[in-house]
C-alpha cells in the first residue's frame, strides 16, 4: 500500500492484494490512480488484466448522510 499525501490530503493511492500461488506472490487486484483516473485492475494468472474505472471527484473520503 502506497498513499501520497500532500497538505494533508491524499493525492495519489495504491493497494495491491497479493496471494501465494505455489510458492509464488501474485497480484490478484490493484486499486490505483495510474493513467489520471482512479480505477481497479483485476489481474489473472494468464497475465490478462482488466481495468474496472471507479468514478471519484478526487480522494476525499465519502461519508453517508
Amino acid at each position: 500500500m502506497r498513499i501520497i499525501i500532500e497538505n494533508g490530503k491524499a493525492v495519489d493511492i495504491v493497494v495491491q492484494y497479493e496471494t501465494l500461488i505455489e510458492g509464488k506472490w501474485n497480484a490478484i487486484v490493484r486499486y490505483d490512480c495510474a493513467h489520471g483516473f482512479f480505477h481497479r485492475d483485476v489481474l489473472f494468472p494468464n497475465g490478462d488484466k482488466e481495468k474496472q474505472v471507479i468514478e471519484f471527484d478526487n480522494l476525499e473520503m465519502h461519508y453517508p448522510m
